[in-house]
Order: C-alpha cells, then sequence, then structure tokens
C-alpha cells in the first residue's frame, strides 16, 4: 500500500485513517433534533476557537462541539448551540444574524472573536466566543436592484458585499473576505471602513489590486508572513496575494481543470474550496471538493540524493528559501559543531548540496511546492468529475467524501473535515 507523504509533523511513515467523528451518513438535521444532537445538515465551515474547540456552521447555525479524549480510546465530540449566545434571546432571533450557508469563519487573535460570511445575506457577522452578536458589515440581506449595487466600499452598515466566502482576520484586527460572487477580496479596516483590496472583474489576471482578476473565490487564509493564500475556486488555482496587493500563483496553475499529485507546477486540482495554513508546518491544506478529496500542498518535499546531473539539472530550493552554492569541501560536523557552509539546519535534518557531502542523518534536499491527496478517492486525471463520490471509512486512499468543505488540523495532528453532502464530521489520524 502506497503512504501519504506527512502534511503535518506526523509520522511520515504512517497511513492516514480516515473515521467518522459526528453524525450519520446520509441522514440530515432536522428542526425536530434540537441544537445539541450530534446531527448535522450540510457542515461547512471548521474552526477551532481559542481554547481548541470546534465550531462548525451548518443550517443557518453555528454550533460548538466539545472535544474530549477518553482514556484508552478514541475522542468524542458533545455538541452545543454557539450562536446565539447562552444569554442571548430564544433561538429563533439567530435569523436576525444568519441568513443561511455560512461558508468562512475566522478568529480575531487579538480578543478571540469569531468572524464569520453569511453568504446567503451577504456579510460580515462578528461575535464574541460565547456566541454574543458584537456587530456586523453590510447594508442589505442579499436584495440587490442592479449589478453596481453589488459592489459599494465605505463604511460597514453602508458597504455591501454579494456572496463573501472564506474570511481571515490578520495580528492586527483587519478582517480579509473573499467574495464569490462579486470576484474579489475585500478588507474591512480596524475601523471598520470596507475596500477593495484585490480584483475587479470574472476573469484571471496576475497584478496588483483592481488590476488581478479572480473567478469565484471561495477559501482565503493567511500564512506567516501576512500573504493572504486565496481558493480562485472556477479559475482551478490556488493564488497568493502579497500585502501590496500583487498577486501570483501559490500551487498548480490556471485552468488545472483535474487530479494529479506531483510538483506544484504540474500537479492538478478541480475544485479547490476551504483552506487551512498550519502556521507551525507552514503546510497547505485544502478541499478539492469536484474530486471529493482533502488534499495539501507541502512547502517541500524531501528528495534524497543524488538528485541533478548536467542532463537533468533540478531546483535545488531549501526549505525557507535557502540555497548556497558553495561545493562541500568536507563532511559536515554534528549539531554542536561548525557547519559547512554548504549543509542548513532545518529542525532535524541537514541538508547538502552536494551529494558527497556526508551528514549525521541521510542527507535530503527539498524540492518546491509538492501537492499531496491526504484523503480522499484519488480520481482519474482524464475523468475529474464525481469520482469516487460516497462515504466510507478507512485508509486514506480507500476512504470515500461527497463534496468535502472546511478543514482544520488541531495541535495534536488530527484533522476535522466537514463532508457536506455526507451531512457528517470526518476525522484523519496518522
Amino acid at each position: 500500500m502506497i503512504t501519504a507523504l506527512s502534511a503535518c509533523s506526523m509520522n511520515e511513515d504512517s497511513v492516514a485513517q480516515v473515521s467518522t467523528f459526528l453524525g450519520t451518513a446520509g441522514v440530515a438535521w432536522t428542526t425536530a433534533n434540537g441544537d445539541t444532537d450530534p446531527l448535522f445538515d450540510r457542515p461547512q465551515a471548521l474552526l477551532l476557537d481559542d481554547t481548541g474547540q470546534l465550531l462548525v456552521s451548518d443550517h443557518r447555525r453555528i454550533r460548538r462541539v466539545i472535544i474530549r479524549a477518553m482514556p484508552g480510546g478514541p475522542s468524542i465530540g458533545t455538541v452545543q448551540r454557539f450562536v446565539p449566545g447562552p444569554n442571548s434571546e430564544p433561538a429563533a432571533r439567530v435569523s436576525q444574524w444568519i441568513g443561511g450557508g455560512v461558508q468562512g469563519m475566522a478568529l480575531d487573535p487579538r480578543n478571540g472573536n469569531i468572524v464569520i460570511s453569511d453568504t446567503a445575506w451577504s456579510r460580515v457577522v462578528v461575535f464574541t466566543r460565547d456566541g454574543e452578536y458584537v456587530t456586523h458589515y453590510g447594508a442589505t440581506s442579499g436584495v440587490f436592484r442592479d449589478e453596481e449595487d453589488m459592489h459599494v466600499d465605505g463604511p460597514g452598515n453602508l458597504a455591501i458585499f454579494y456572496g463573501p466566502a472564506g474570511v481571515t482576520v490578520d495580528q492586527s484586527g483587519n478582517i480579509f473576505v473573499a467574495e464569490m460572487w462579486n470576484n474579489r477580496i475585500r478588507k474591512i479596516d480596524t475601523n471598520g471602513y470596507v475596500s477593495t483590496f484585490a480584483g475587479s472583474i470574472k476573469d484571471y489576471r496576475e497584478g496588483r489590486g483592481p488590476n488581478a482578476y479572480f473567478q469565484g473565490p471561495v477559501g482565503l487564509t493567511m500564512d506567516n508572513q501576512g500573504n493572504l493564500i486565496v481558493a480562485d475556486t472556477w479559475n482551478m488555482v490556488i493564488r497568493y496575494i502579497t500585502p501590496k496587493g500583487d498577486t501570483g500563483i501559490y500551487a498548480s496553475f490556471k485552468d488545472s481543470w483535474g487530479f494529479r499529485d506531483g510538483e506544484s507546477q504540474i500537479a492538478r486540482i478541480r475544485l479547490p474550496q476551504h483552506l487551512f495554513f498550519d502556521k507551525n508546518t507552514e503546510n497547505l491544506y485544502f478541499s478539492d471538493s469536484d474530486i471529493h478529496a482533502v488534499r495539501v500542498v507541502n512547502r517541500g518535499r524531501k528528495m534524497p540524493f543524488p538528485l541533478s546531473t548536467e542532463e537533468n539539472p533540478l531546483d535545488w530550493t531549501i526549505i525557507g528559501n535557502k540555497t548556497t552554492e558553495q561545493p562541500c569541501s568536507t563532511r559536515c560536523m554534528n549539531r554542536q559543531n561548525r557547519l559547512p557552509e554548504c549543509c542548513i539546519l532545518d529542525t532535524e535534518w541537514y541538508y547538502c548540496r552536494d551529494p558527497e557531502c556526508f551528514c549525521p542523518h541521510q542527507p535530503f534536499v527539498i524540492m518546491g511546492r509538492h501537492i499531496q491527496t491526504i484523503a480522499g478517492h484519488r480520481g482519474i486525471p482524464e475523468r475529474p468529475f464525481f469520482i469516487g463520490r460516497g462515504h466510507r471509512d478507512g485508509p486514506w486512499d480507500l476512504a470515500q467524501f461527497n463534496s468535502p468543505r472546511g478543514i482544520v488540523v488541531t495541535d495534536r495532528d488530527v484533522m476535522y473535515v466537514a463532508d457536506f453532502d455526507n451531512h457528517v464530521i470526518r476525522r484523519i489520524d496518522r
């Protein structure tokens, strides 16, 4: 059996195992079940709050899942109401703030507030960590008169969004929103002013600010350097936006349209949706919903020497974009001593440019970004639609999803996935 490459700080020789954590496949929650019933109705966005508990959006609600590890057994989840909070008015009042289709949730690192995008009612809403309403941005509830009304910048109570999806919050508290139906990335500053950060028309083009074009962006997250990462869903590519607003390709390529694992330049993706950036490993996880798979963009891939020849030169990119041009003239010394210029230490490994150089561990280089399937049916490159759709627990290459959406990775290297059309929350262990 083929084992998946490491995507976290997980054991690289282990095989990902997929299980159903909460819910019953094919059984949707109804109003007769109650908010604490562990059934779901097309769960979409997932978020870990500042206490490490899981938030799930489904059916015009957000619910909190209290995860508890059981001695000698698997973790269990207890479902609680999150919105409206415990001190709010009766549950019906939630309809005042959530119209349906919450596709994005983000944590404000300053205070633990939860920021959500209400796609159906085209607004962004902020709640406390306890589920109490704080404020919202967006002047309407999904009613538009003409196309110009779909995009209005200005103060939060006057600005107009159109289909907000992914959201993320930077360290200063600025909110960024991927507008799926408006093909833009919007910014809400700490004074509540809404502006257009990037994008203008529905198309594809790299550029700065309005000179960049998107097509139905859904997922949005931020890396350790403050760059936004965007799932440009209908352009079938993952892109980045620098703090100055310049765009570029993060993984795969425009209209990659299909399935293929491998180096980013040749890998294919179909419909990238929700994103999760692991700030510890700098790996980017994403749901590829049309091929029903959970995948990862590794920051780099270990490759054993020798790699490069005069006939087949390869990129010698090292983790962190560190490189060295000076060949090794002596053997690498141990961790306590000074290393020659050809060796770079990264966490546990020494990386050597010269295959003749000896390192304390087997020498590897790190190639550029690499896309790997974590779990779900691997699909067929020539037939990217609806391959492997279903519900099956088990090893990563046999497990099946049905339009996976939100993804989170815990500090214990456990992944949770919103399995949208199966109405369940899945768990991936390695």
